[in-house]
């Protein structure tokens, strides 16, 4: 992945450059509008939200199955403060994760990227992950950037892509690793070869060498162990997790001198979980008075709104392939999108910026 990266970034000619990934999709008219955000604010960095779609080879039972979601969003334009969001991804807030610049969201400029490559002996992108090494270099190397508040692209999720581990997760690790010849862990505290959280460390751990006078120089440990838990339990559902989770008891007694630590998290964890039990039963009965209008969008929208409820939020079913959930997101971008000319940046420096603007 990484060479193939490299490869399109050194056979790029423009002025920018955007990359597709093979499971995601642009709206038809997401380019225009991209284009014309740069011309009227030119920047190095262009990052913007997204819509997510699963693909048709998810098994059925997975509610994301030719499903196309997308928040309604704010429509602004912000200009980013990079500071707080390094600091954030430090902390590993999984909830600034969607909104830093990666190579998959954002439009970058060519010279940009070749500039950051000379501080990584000429290759942009750093192993393991190309998305967060994008983030890293963009982040550490530019005091801001410019954030559209729309979904303006398609993020896949296939059984066979990166982004559904949940489907073999082992297997597909496994796979990955093997075409490097080191350790990819190599320094990173409380390892676990099997989770993306440690290899995200090693990342943040990696760009504070790389960039010692912007990048923060502090790896949060506690946050990080509480991300290695809550990421584990997302794939309780998929496979037996009995021996990562002792590991992981383990790190955390070695980490605080007592298991207090892992207990909490896995009884507020359990806890959690037997509130939504028949939180989700009732959502259930509710669900079969609603198929009606949830099959049609319009319906559905139309009767919220009767309600009295905010749309925050769309979920399109039985979309037959990613093309067609380009169209319905091409859809709402022209009626949402507004007008370049009636934009103006403005400055953010809170890692949750998006929240408060709600």
């Amino acid at each position: 992945m990484l060479d193939h990266f490299e490869f399109i970034v050194s056979k790029a000619s423009g002025k920018y450059i955007i990359c597709l990934c093979d499971d995601d999709a642009l709206a038809p008219n997401s380019l225009s509008y991209l284009h014309q955000l740069l011309v009227q604010f030119p920047a190095n960095v262009l990052t913007w939200s997204h819509a997510s779609y699963g693909h048709p080879d998810i098994p059925i039972g997975d509610e994301s199955r030719c499903t196309l979601s997308y928040h309604h969003t704010s429509k602004n334009l912000f200009e980013v403060d990079s500071r707080p969001m390094m600091e954030a991804l430090c902390n590993f807030d999984v909830m600034v994760y969607g909104v830093v610049p990666k190579i998959i969201n954002s439009a970058i400029s060519l010279e940009q990227i070749r500039k950051c490559s000379e501080k990584t002996g000429g290759r942009f992108f750093v192993p393991p992950y190309p998305d967060f090494s994008t983030a890293c270099h963009l982040l550490g190397s530019n005091s801001s950037y410019l954030f559209i508040d729309l979904p303006m692209y398609i993020a896949g999720d296939s059984k066979l892509s990166n982004t559904g581990l949940r489907y073999m997760r082992k297997e597909k690790t496994d796979d990955y690793i093997s075409l490097f010849d080191r350790d990819l862990l190599e320094g990173v505290p409380y390892p676990m070869k099997y989770l993306v959280t440690p290899y995200l460390c090693a990342t943040w751990l990696l760009f504070q060498r790389v960039y010692p006078h912007t990048f923060p120089s502090q790896i949060n440990l506690d946050a990080y162990l509480r991300a290695l838990f809550n990421e584990l339990t997302s794939f309780e559902a998929y496979e037996d997790l009995t021996e990562e989770f002792e590991l992981l008891s383990a790190y955390m007694k070695d980490y605080s001198g007592s298991g207090a630590m892992f207990e909490r998290l896995w009884r507020e964890y359990r806890q959690a979980k037997t509130i939504q039990s028949p939180v989700r039963l009732t959502q259930q009965l509710k669900k079969k008075g609603w198929d009606f209008v949830r099959k049609n969008q319009r319906a559905y929208e139309f009767v919220a709104r009767a309600r009295g409820h905010k749309l925050q939020a769309s979920s399109h079913k039985n979309v037959p392939s990613i093309g067609a959930a380009a169209n319905i997101l091409s859809g709402y971008l022209t009626k949402q999108a507004r007008p370049v000319a009636e934009l103006s940046p403005v400055q953010v420096s809170s890692p949750n910026f998006l929240q408060e603007q709600q």
